[in-house]
């Protein structure tokens, strides 16, 4: 679900990291014990659009996503 892959995009985003490095980081860990679901850019993209309405997540000007909370 969305909201089970926000909370893991949360997770992986520890430091300010461009969409290309969080997808290269997620996508390293996805159909792996630690989890076992396909999800594409598009997935992850929804799921920081929901993380990004709630306040979780921003956009620095240079483009470049961070956690807020």
């Amino acid at each position: 679900s969305l909201l089970g892959l926000a909370s893991f995009v949360l997770d992986s985003l520890t430091e300010t990291l461009s969409f290309d490095a969080l997808m290269a980081s997620l996508s390293a860990k996805f159909e792996t014990p630690e989890w076992p679901a396909f999800h594409n850019a598009e997935s992850v993209c929804l799921a920081l659009c929901f993380l990004h309405s709630i306040g979780h997540v921003d956009v620095a000007s240079d483009g470049a996503l961070f956690r807020c909370v």
